[in-house]
């Protein structure tokens, strides 16, 4: 590993620079000495938080579009003040890392976010869950950073940081007082340069990722059914494989695997660098020529092949499940990519099926004609090839048949019949809510306008997209819902997978059942109709949503589009 070049290093311990911690920084309370504070903070136990969460929901599969991509607004586009998130400053160093600034000078905190063109359609056939294991990596230590020491030096400061892994990107962020920015700039390039990759941290991160898995994928109810959705959705294994990967994948992997992933994503021309807060962009522009400029640029990764052929039928699979306790079921179709025409119009349909109680899956489904305790849509948004999919957790005494049937009556009603301005109006106005909502991306957060505008850059070159998509949203009208709708969802080219529970309790911990068949599902039979089915779970009384409760069924623990954090 080399060493800084030319760079006396940036040494927190012997700053001068004063740090706030916590909320009393913002509000002018106690300060103290970085010396001090990282003294302070060696008698206890850093531990890394777990933002992100899938099944917290806090960057919702459900709550989409994402907020990298949403933008609608009503009654009309001219009302929202643009741009949205000014940028001040859009430049790339001669190694190729391209720096995104935008100034906001409202509390004094900034936020630092860094992302990779890397995630898990970046592997290779045979090493999957090498993104994923790389991001529990980056926190072991560099070249003049201890292991875990990333973690002391923010929360010393008085901040917070994090890290996810997608399946086409792996971000990293600290967020901290605006006058403790040079430390996340000498700490993010210092393992962009110099990562510890020893054979002890390697093997202690493998083991680490291997309980994760064991932890949050294969022992949690739903989620062996979820993998198995995505890999028949898929017919291209890039697309279609867990992001957490496959045990014999992690076992077989090397360290010099390692490090040739490191060589060829970690480095400055794969990278975007985003910084948003209170900082002038003319004095910060020379720090991040500082720490980053002398980082040697590596030869372009190859770009990942992600077509997929057309999908000329239907895909049916059942899987037993001994941690569910009710059936379920998953169904979807493959979508347009981020940012394609019909992008926009998929997000508006995802509001109107299943956002919120006067959503339609939930007016019918739920409280109409109680088949289900849990019914939701969602648009599983990416760089490429997609996924549009519900998720249906079903109410005691009906049968999947019979749910799937009514959630393609109401597909039909989107076919078949324009949809209501007013309700149109709705489902642009919760995109827009999402917008200022979402508690991790909201643009009311500087660490949410540091992720939009990283992944802006890093996907599409431009980081001044997010007003033109909010018009694009705007110009959804009711008859692209109809055209859009009557194009997606043929029940023949339909992927199902139907969730079993199983009774009894193996003496070993087991992955999921799965007899998997190609063909269509199992149709409804013609006597299973509404009226002559009895509420099993509250015979004669009306639904309310307290009885709406279910397991959670996330589809994913913490992100399967974003990986679970690293738990260290």
């Amino acid at each position: 590993m080399t060493k800084i070049a030319n760079v006396a290093c940036f040494n927190p311990l012997k700053s001068s620079l004063s740090i706030m911690l916590g909320l009393s920084l913002l509000l002018g309370g106690q300060t103290g000495t970085m010396a001090a504070q990282a003294k302070a903070s060696a008698k206890t136990k850093t531990t890394r938080a777990t933002a992100r969460s899938k099944s917290a929901k806090s960057r919702s599969k459900y709550a989409s579009p994402s907020a990298t991509t949403v933008a609608a607004n009503a009654p009309a586009a001219a009302d929202t003040k643009k741009p949205l998130i000014p940028v001040h400053a859009d430049f790339k160093l001669e190694n190729g890392l391209r720096v995104v600034f935008s100034e906001d000078h409202s509390v004094p905190v900034v936020a630092v976010a860094i992302l990779y063109d890397v995630g898990a359609r970046n592997e290779k056939k045979g090493r999957s869950g090498f993104a994923h294991l790389f991001e529990h990596m980056m926190f072991e230590g560099s070249e003049n950073v201890g292991k875990t020491e990333h973690f002391k030096y923010i929360e010393s400061a008085g901040g917070s940081l994090n890290g996810s892994t997608h399946p086409d990107f792996t971000n990293y962020f600290e967020k901290l007082p605006s006058n403790q920015a040079e430390l996340a700039l000498w700490l993010e390039s210092d393992r962009m340069r110099s990562l510890k990759l020893t054979p002890e941290n390697f093997q202690n991160q493998l083991e680490t990722v291997k309980e994760e898995k064991r932890l949050n994928y294969d022992n949690q109810p739903y989620v062996p059914a979820s993998i198995k959705f995505d890999e028949m959705l898929f017919d291209n294994w890039v697309n279609g494989h867990p992001t957490i990967g496959y045990f014999k994948d992690l076992e077989e992997s090397s360290l010099d695997d390692v490090r040739a992933f490191f060589k060829t994503y970690y480095a400055p021309n794969n990278a975007v660098l985003v910084l948003v807060g209170d900082f002038d962009s003319k004095e910060m522009k020379p720090l991040v020529e500082k720490y980053f400029a002398t980082i040697p640029r590596q030869e372009a990764p190859p770009k990942p092949d992600v077509a997929e052929g057309p999908q000329t039928k239907a895909k049916y699979a059942k899987v037993e499940d001994k941690h569910a306790n009710l059936p379920a079921f998953w169904i979807g179709w493959r979508a347009p990519g981020r940012r394609e025409p019909d992008y926009y119009v998929l997000g508006v349909i995802e509001k109107l099926l299943s956002a919120g109680e006067s959503s339609r899956l939930y007016q019918r489904m739920i409280k109409g004609e109680k088949l289900a305790l849990k019914a939701d849509a969602g648009y599983d948004e990416r760089r490429g090839p997609s996924g549009f999919e519900a998720f249906v957790v079903l109410k005691p005494g009906n049968t999947p048949e019979r749910a799937r049937q009514v959630l393609f009556e109401e597909l039909d009603k989107l076919k078949n019949k324009p949809i209501a301005a007013d309700e149109l109006e709705k489902a642009k106005n919760q995109i827009q809510r999402t917008l200022f909502a979402n508690a991790h991306t909201s643009l009311q957060r500087s660490l949410g306008r540091a992720e939009q505008l990283g992944e802006y850059t890093l996907f599409f070159g431009d980081p001044k997209l997010l007003d033109k998509d909010l018009e694009a949203y705007m110009n959804v009208s009711a008859k692209d819902v109809q055209r859009v709708a009557k194009a997606m969802f043929n029940k023949d080219v339909a992927t199902i997978v139907d969730i079993e529970p199983k009774e009894g309790k193996d003496e070993k911990p087991a992955g999921a059942k799965v007899d998997a068949q190609e063909g269509n599902a199992p149709a409804p039979k013609r006597d299973a109709t509404t009226a002559d089915k009895a509420d099993t779970a509250s015979p004669g009384k009306a639904e309310t949503p307290k009885e709406t409760a279910a397991p959670d069924p996330g589809k994913t623990p913490p992100e399967k589009k974003e990986s679970e954090e690293s738990k260290k």
